[in-house]
């Protein structure tokens, strides 16, 4: 993936931090103790942040996977439909964060589990993209042809629209 910034939106990956601010308020508290406590502080945030992006998707969304496993990588592509952005946020696998990329505007989820990390990218179909493109585009991604001009122009980011709910500054192609 890209050297872009991450803006995060959620993660479940175990913060240090986090453990020492816990047992500072929790010194008697047992090491499975923490853990429990900190997986139910992930539950709880990550609830909080689908109920935050309950921002309407009016279209299809184009998810472009990108799958590590044992026997290499391989890259497809979902076409879905989502009532919300926070409808998009799952979890995955092991272990998932989500962010957007402040370059280029894209909400990114990251999948954690034994062979590596999935990545999936998601974008919004555009109003006038027809099926023919949007099937040329798929095409172009899953035969690792050069495709960022054609989805450019046949779909947009959600990095504008989450941004405004988190006070962000993101180039996007969702305004």
């Amino acid at each position: 993936m890209s050297e872009n910034k991450k803006l995060m939106v959620w993660s479940d990956q175990y913060d240090e931090k986090w453990e020492e601010e816990y047992k500072a308020e929790h010194p008697e508290a047992s090491d499975a103790e923490v853990m429990q406590a900190f997986a139910d502080e992930c539950s709880m945030s990550f609830d909080d942040e689908k109920t935050n992006l309950k921002i309407p998707i009016e279209r299809d969304v184009l998810v472009i996977k990108t799958i590590n496993r044992w026997d290499g990588q391989t890259i497809w592509c979902a076409r879905i439909t989502r009532a919300t952005i926070g409808d998009l946020l799952e979890r995955f696998m092991d272990g998932n964060s989500f962010y957007v990329e402040a370059e280029t505007g894209d909400l990114v989820g990251e999948a954690y589990h034994h062979d590596g990390t999935n990545y999936y990218r998601f974008r919004e179909i555009s109003a006038d993209a027809l099926h023919d493109d949007i099937a040329d585009l798929v095409y172009k991604i899953e035969e690792g042809e050069d495709y960022a001009a054609d989805l450019t122009r046949l779909t947009k980011s959600f990095g504008g629209r989450i941004a405004k709910v988190y006070g962000w500054e993101v180039n996007a192609s969702d305004e």
